[in-house]
């Protein structure tokens, strides 16, 4: 789909190579620019490629490295942004700035060129240098504040939301970017904030906020809750959620799927104004956790699901695995250190490559991306490869 896209990607960990893995999935030409293994003794198990957040976010890249601190390694980078279309990072704006990496930068080299940089947040304003890391942005943007319980303190999603939905944003503004270029001709600078994309999450609490002027509009989990027919619960063998409807005929349907259909009627429960106050919920909960406890899942799926109740098993990451290979989502590759391993492949159907190419070898492709895409000399490369400019396979 994109096929004519040259991306260069200097960026670790997982927000910048996520949005690298899509622009990769989608076709283009993704150049993974990677520092000396003696500048980077912090992330030494991903230049050996025995680091899972590595071998997840750098299928189907090539992999060049590049010293772009060095004078030398500084002049193959611009040539390498001279017949780029995307330059991708994840750096603080201090140091997109010591390195040359923005649009005012490089734009003198290749003016049509887009620069994408994620940062905790942004490249402007007040704070913006402070260090950022997933549970941090979770707790600035207040996502810790609405999952913990009553009784918990503040604790962070169970997956890097912050990183990964920024690497998603990023993607899809660069894809807009790419498109407008397309008409204007015109490179520029992209900024993407993590704090101000979770923030971006409570889009609808903030507009009901300022129509309705209510304080408080996102709340914890129990407090989220509501009613005892949207919640979950623990069975013999697991955990299942149920999100039954308002009406009072779901829950009369499935007070009597519970072997209780008194409750369907009984005055405590007959509205919905009712059954969200705090205290009837909890009541409702008394009757209907230790009855959910009787039978196993799949029972009760069974069950739920005849008379139209919503409802899930709360998969464990074995059963997410199990069902993404049966619809087809775990893709098999190569390591570059040997063997084989399993991966979630793209969520993305059609529109992306049909093969997915492993996580790339350290320094793989230096020789052939300087040689097609820079015309380089056999003996330019070797030149720059001992004055350690660039670093051929590890």
């Amino acid at each position: 789909m994109f096929e004519k896209m040259v991306v260069l990607e200097i960026a670790d960990a997982w927000s910048g190579p996520t949005a690298g893995l899509l622009l990769s999935d989608f076709g283009a030409q993704v150049i993974k620019l990677e520092p000396p293994i003696w500048k980077r003794p912090l992330e030494v198990r991903a230049a050996r490629r025995d680091d899972p957040v590595f071998l997840a976010a750098n299928r189907g890249k090539k992999s060049v490295g590049l010293d772009i601190t060095s004078p030398a390694g500084r002049v193959v980078f611009e040539d390498l942004v001279s017949k780029a279309d995307i330059l991708l990072c994840n750096n603080p704006p201090s140091v997109v700035k010591k390195l040359g990496l923005d649009y005012a930068t490089l734009g003198q080299v290749n003016p049509a060129i887009i620069c994408c940089n994620i940062s905790g947040y942004g490249l402007e304003g007040e704070g913006v240098e402070r260090p950022a890391y997933d549970m941090v942005i979770q707790a600035v943007a207040g996502v810790m504040s609405v999952t913990g319980g009553e009784d918990t303190d503040p604790i962070p999603a169970g997956i890097l939301v912050a990183d990964e939905r920024s690497g998603i944003m990023a993607a899809l503004a660069i894809l807009a970017a790419y498109i407008a270029r397309l008409s204007d001709g015109k490179g520029r600078q992209l900024d993407v904030s993590m704090a101000a994309n979770l923030q971006f999450s409570y889009s609808r609490e903030i507009i009901d906020y300022h129509l309705r002027g209510r304080q408080g509009a996102i709340l914890p989990y129990e407090q989220t809750r509501k009613r005892a027919d949207y919640a979950s619960y623990p069975t013999r063998d697991g955990h299942l959620v149920i999100t039954a409807g308002r009406g009072q005929d779901k829950w009369q349907a499935l007070c009597t799927a519970l072997g209780r259909p008194e409750l369907g009627t009984d005055e405590r429960f007959d509205s919905y104004e009712k059954r969200i106050t705090p205290e009837i919920r909890k009541e409702a909960e008394a009757v209907m956790r230790p009855i959910f406890r009787t039978r196993e899942t799949a029972e009760w799926l069974q069950a739920l699901a005849a008379i139209g109740i919503p409802c899930a098993r709360v998969n464990t990451l074995q059963d997410v695995a199990a069902e993404a290979e049966k619809s087809g989502m775990i893709v098999n590759f190569e390591l570059p250190t040997g063997g084989v391993a399993q991966t979630m492949g793209s969520p993305f159907t059609p529109g992306v490559k049909e093969t997915l190419a492993p996580p790339p070898r350290y320094g793989q492709h230096s020789e052939s991306v300087l040689q097609e895409l820079l015309g380089y000399e056999a003996e330019k490369i070797r030149v720059l490869a001992q004055g350690k400019a660039v670093m051929l396979e590890f």
